[in-house]
């Protein structure tokens, strides 16, 4: 089983939690994986002869090189 770097939360929430015993819950919402994915969907789709499956493992791609390079951290 290999794991899959999804970047973490991207806008994650800490705050109390509606059940009374636990006041620490995180709220994270989509993963910054998704977050970049989104961001690159109009550059997937640039080519109007792209089906939408093609479109989205184009935009994971993009947001996976993009969380590579975020992993090697500033030069």
């Amino acid at each position: 089983m290999s794991y899959l770097n999804d970047g973490g939360p991207a806008f994650p929430q800490y705050g109390p939690s509606p059940m009374a015993y636990d006041r620490t819950l995180s709220q994270g919402g989509m993963s910054l994986r998704d977050w970049f994915a989104a961001h690159a969907l109009p550059i997937a789709a640039n080519t109007s002869n792209r089906s939408a499956p093609d479109i989205a493992k184009r935009a994971y791609y993009i947001a996976d090189a993009m969380l590579a390079e975020r992993e090697k951290g500033q030069p």
